[in-house]
């Protein structure tokens, strides 16, 4: 009903996995009634939600989140036969870990990161051990 892996032994445990922080951030953001109403059912349920995130690149933890660059922040532009690079308003690090900090309190879902190579190992470990 929730997530993308369970391990049959322990079912109140669901891993949802996400490709990178642009992933969830459009999660967050444009899919966002979509999201919480996982996040809600998982509550409802009696499930802990760890989203993992195959993000790498420095971030780690939750709080590396902070100095996130979004991709999609700047965006090059044609202005007057030149091309430039404009800021756009796309979210940017420091907002989305706070967005993050609250789901984690109000829903009790998890954030992890990890490394792309390491995700299948990832995924055996927080199921086989916990949280």
């Amino acid at each position: 009903m929730v997530g993308d892996y369970m391990n049959y032994d322990n079912p109140r445990l669901i891993i949802d996995r996400k490709q990178n922080l642009t992933e969830l951030c459009s999660n967050v953001c444009q899919d966002h009634v979509r999201f919480r109403n996982e996040l809600l059912l998982s509550q409802e349920l009696g499930v802990q939600l760890v989203i993992l995130v195959e993000h790498g690149k420095g971030i780690r933890c939750l709080e590396d989140v902070i100095w996130w660059n979004n991709p999609r922040r700047h965006k090059r532009v044609q202005i007057g036969g030149r091309w430039q690079t404009v800021e756009t308003k796309a979210m940017e690090g420091d907002v989305l870990y706070k967005i993050l900090c609250t789901q984690q309190r109000k829903y009790g879902v998890r954030f992890l990161f990890c490394d792309k190579s390491e995700t299948g190992r990832e995924i055996i470990r927080i199921l086989r051990d916990g949280l």
